[in-house]
């Protein structure tokens, strides 16, 4: 097809403004990006001020309460979402932590360490995980109840751990011996089961994946929550080992909490910066 040269002329003028655009597009991507991610941080940030909003029942400043923002802002929002307030009380009194309905309880007084307060709030958080993020809508029923009595829909996501152990909330199932719970407390019903199994991924993760080896359930278990919760991404940050035949309450095993801390800065950092230069990268196109 022969082009005249006012068309030939246009089309020209047509391609260079939509090269001119691409190259524009590809210099401001980067800035954009780096917009949305601070963007992301705020909410994030001002998110973690409304579940805290109200509920430290002491000054700001003290230490837990700036442990308590550190370790929400480091763990996967969407791990956390449905989480409405923390609320801290000095009571002598157990339990240490408590999840109830959609806001955690953490009993200042009863515990004695930084690492310990992390520790009972990350166990915490894994019942938010299993109880709250993981919700089915099924009007089927499965055979698990939770605590309150009402059944489990037979699409909640968490049935799928549960029943690696578990036959009923309150039966294990054929063959199931202790050593097929990370703990002792995690062997009591599928609820402290996935609790104590999600703490012990994040903060023993070396261990966890040590056991799975000699242990099918438990490699069902750890491969479930690197898969659902993490999105594949493992955790060993210079672990001290430990056999699963010692641990009563994963809550209690010594960690290092500041290299731990840094491990999940890191790791963050690693995200935002992939997610900054994901998108930044120029338009590709061909000229003749």
């Amino acid at each position: 097809m022969h082009l005249d040269w006012r068309t030939r002329h246009k089309l020209r003028k047509i391609v260079h403004a939509i090269l001119i655009f691409s190259v524009f597009v590809s210099l401001f991507a980067p800035q954009s990006t780096a917009m949305s991610q601070d963007r992301k941080q705020q909410e994030i940030t001002q998110k973690v001020d409304e579940v805290l909003e109200d509920s430290l029942t002491y000054d700001a400043d003290d230490s837990r309460a700036q442990l308590l923002i550190r370790i929400l802002k480091l763990i996967p929002e969407n791990l956390w979402k449905p989480l409405k307030s923390v609320k801290v009380e000095e009571k002598v009194r157990t339990p240490r932590g408590l999840k109830d309905r959609d806001s955690i309880a953490m009993n200042y007084q009863q515990i004695d360490s930084d690492e310990e307060f992390v520790a009972v709030f990350i166990h915490e958080l894994g019942h938010v995980v299993d109880l709250d993020v993981w919700t089915g809508s099924s009007r089927r029923n499965s055979r698990f109840s939770f605590l309150d009595g009402s059944p489990v829909p037979a699409d909640d996501k968490s049935l799928e751990f549960y029943e690696i152990s578990w036959f009923d909330s309150n039966t294990h199932a054929s063959g199931v011996i202790a050593l097929d719970a990370v703990s002792e407390y995690g062997f009591t019903n599928p609820f402290e089961d996935f609790a104590e199994s999600f703490i012990f991924y994040l903060l023993h993760g070396g261990s966890f994946k040590l056991m799975t080896k000699q242990n099918e359930k438990l490699a069902k278990k750890y491969e479930f929550i690197r898969k659902e919760a993490f999105d594949g991404q493992e955790f060993s940050f210079g672990d001290f080992f430990y056999d699963n035949e010692e641990i009563y309450d994963t809550t209690i095993l010594f960690y290092d909490l500041d290299a731990f801390i840094a491990m999940m800065e890191e790791e963050k950092a690693k995200k935002q910066t992939v997610s900054r230069t994901s998108s930044s990268r120029p338009p590709r196109y061909s000229r003749s």
